[in-house]
C-alpha cells in the first residue's frame, strides 16, 4: 500500500498538490498511518490540501445530506466519560442484530475485539470483526467493517446508548469512522472515536476504544455504612451554692 502511494506521488506533476474531493480522499485511503489521524497529517506534510473547488465540493455534499452535517473544527479540551463505565459496543447491521464485542485496545478482556483468544477477537470466529472469511469481517461483505464499499458495516453504541457511527473502512460513508469529515470520523468531533481529547477516543477514558485498560465490567457498589446511635452523655448534677460571705465588722 505504501509503495502504491509513493507510485502516486512520482506520477503527480510537482505543481498538482491540490485536488479535488474524490481524489483527496484516494489519497488518503492510500496515505501512510494506523489512523484518519495520521493520514491526515502525513498529507499535510507532503503539502497535499483540497482544492478551492475540493472545498466547494465537501460543503456543498454537507449541506445536501441530513445525515451528514457540517462540523467546524472545535478547541480541543476534554471531555468528561459519560456514564455508564465501559467502551462502546459493536452491533451487527444486518437483521439478527448480532453483538460483536467491546470496542477497545484492551486484549485482556474477553469481550474485546483486540482480544485474539476471544470470540470476538479471534480470527476465527463467526462472529469476529477480524475474520476474513465471516461476515462482519471479509472485504467482500455487505455487512463487514472491512469493506471498503460496505454502508451497512457494524454500527457503534455506546453504553449509555449513543450511536457513536459504524465501524467501517468506507471513506465516502459519512458515518463511518474512516470518514474524517464526517462528525463520526472527525478528529475534532465530540461523538468521533478518533478524537484524541474526546470520551471515546481519549487513552485516559473508560469509555475510550483506546485505553488499553477499559473494560464492560460494572463498578462494584459501595457497602452500606450501618447507622450507629450515640447515647446521650448523662447531665452533670448541679453544683451546690457557695455559703453566704460573713459581713464586715464596722469599725
Amino acid at each position: 500500500m505504501h509503495r502504491l502511494f509513493l507510485l502516486v506521488l512520482v506520477v503527480l506533476p510537482a505543481a498538482a498538490q491540490q485536488f479535488d474531493l474524490e481524489q483527496y480522499l484516494q489519497l488518503v485511503r492510500l496515505a501512510p498511518g494506523a489512523s484518519i489521524t495520521d493520514k491526515l497529517k502525513s498529507l499535510d506534510s507532503l503539502g497535499i490540501t483540497l482544492s478551492e473547488r475540493g472545498m466547494s465540493q465537501l460543503s456543498s455534499a454537507a449541506g445536501n445530506s441530513a445525515s451528514s452535517p457540517s462540523y467546524q473544527p472545535m478547541a480541543l479540551a476534554p471531555v468528561a466519560p459519560t456514564a455508564p463505565f465501559g467502551p462502546p459496543q459493536l452491533r451487527s447491521s444486518d437483521s439478527q442484530r448480532n453483538n460483536l464485542g467491546n470496542l477497545n485496545s484492551n486484549p485482556y478482556d474477553p469481550n474485546s475485539i483486540s482480544n485474539p483468544y476471544g470470540q470476538y477477537g479471534s480470527p476465527y470466529s463467526p462472529n469476529s470483526v477480524n475474520n476474513p472469511y465471516g461476515t462482519y469481517g471479509s472485504p467482500y461483505s455487505a455487512y463487514s467493517a472491512t469493506n471498503p464499499y460496505a454502508t451497512q458495516a457494524p454500527k457503534i453504541v455506546a453504553p449509555n446508548g449513543q450511536y457513536l457511527g459504524k465501524f467501517s473502512s468506507n471513506p465516502y460513508d459519512p458515518d463511518s469512522t474512516s470518514n474524517p469529515y464526517g462528525q463520526y470520523g472527525s478528529p475534532y468531533s465530540p461523538n468521533s472515536v478518533n478524537n484524541p481529547y474526546g470520551a471515546y477516543g481519549s487513552p485516559y477514558s473508560p469509555n475510550s476504544v483506546r485505553n488499553p485498560y477499559s473494560s464492560s465490567q460494572t463498578l462494584p457498589s459501595l457497602p452500606t455504612i450501618p447507622s450507629i446511635s450515640i447515647p446521650a452523655l448523662p447531665r452533670l448534677p448541679a453544683l451546690p451554692s457557695l455559703p453566704a460571705l460573713p459581713s464586715l465588722p464596722k469599725y
